[in-house]
């Protein structure tokens, strides 16, 4: 039977093994250019990172996706908004799948604007009206911060991708290699 793949980002690499794993003979291949040229990309270095989070939600309009490194701080970034007033949760591989799932409906629909999340929140996160995508600590890999960043403005619409950096961001990832 005829056969599609399709992805939104993927190295060369990536894209060589779902030939080989699909085992298309040949297949047309059709790889476009990344430039979002809707979305406005910031580092900001920060030592009062939580300030900066919630400065953040205040000034932007719209759904939010904050991407954190660890389970404790999707909960934490999420309770802290919450008690501001935001309609915020937390989403990671740490919840039951109805929980996350109740989580995800719920930020689709609106009912939440903000998800605070691991890198658990991501395949098949396609809400066109995102307008942030903000990077609370440093991301796994370069690929891992385009494909989380490229979840804001799929509808065209401006938006923002910003990394929130601080020195001590660098310990976490060196914590992760060395486990």
């Amino acid at each position: 039977p005829p056969i599609i793949a399709l992805t939104a980002t993927a190295t060369p690499d990536v894209r060589a093994d779902i030939e080989t794993q699909l085992e298309l003979n040949d297949p047309l291949k059709i790889v476009t250019g990344f430039e979002r040229p809707n979305i406005c990309y910031a580092v900001l270095r920060e030592y009062e990172k939580d300030v900066q989070l919630i400065d953040l939600a205040h000034s932007i309009e719209g759904s939010i996706i904050i991407y954190t490194s660890s389970r404790s701080r999707a909960d934490k970034a999420a309770l802290q908004l919450s008690q501001l007033g935001f309609h915020a949760q937390s989403y990671h591989a740490g919840m039951g799948n109805a929980e996350r799932l109740r989580v995800q409906e719920a930020f689709f629909s609106g009912e939440v604007q903000i998800i605070a999340a691991t890198s658990a929140f991501g395949m098949g996160i396609d809400k066109p009206d995102v307008r942030a995508v903000i990077h609370y600590d440093l991301p796994a890999t370069l690929e891992a911060y385009y494909q989380e960043s490229g979840r804001a403005g799929r509808d065209g619409g401006e938006a923002l991708a910003i990394l929130i950096y601080n020195i001590g961001d660098e310990r976490t990832h060196e914590f992760f290699l060395q486990r």
